[in-house]
């Protein structure tokens, strides 16, 4: 699956991920806030909870209790053409001990 966009430039970008980045983030504790940094050239990302419960997303650090989005229990959380230098997903859940699987394309 070929996506393409153009820049400001009028230059073609490449937003087709070729390589996975697989992280299993532990939330050790409930409703507590934690980092996963994505890599750098991140084309693609998804993600979803191991276990059936819901996990809030959020992309600005010490908002993940207030401004966020749930990724509802059972479901996934995906965004594509994305063409980031550095992001980190800021992810929290109330149930301990809940593992977030998050699958990154460079």
């Amino acid at each position: 699956m070929g996506q393409t966009i153009h820049d400001e430039n009028g230059d073609v970008q490449n937003l087709t991920g070729k390589t996975p980045y697989i992280y299993n983030k532990t939330l050790t504790t409930e409703n507590t806030e934690y980092d996963q940094a994505l890599p750098a050239g991140t084309k693609r990302f998804t993600l979803q909870a191991r276990t059936a419960v819901d996990v809030k997303l959020c992309f600005t650090d010490g908002e993940s209790g207030t401004t966020y989005l749930t990724v509802k229990s059972g479901s996934s959380y995906s965004e594509d053409m994305l063409d980031l230098s550095s992001k980190t997903l800021r992810l929290q859940c109330g149930t301990g001990g809940t593992v977030v699987e998050v699958v990154a394309w460079v």
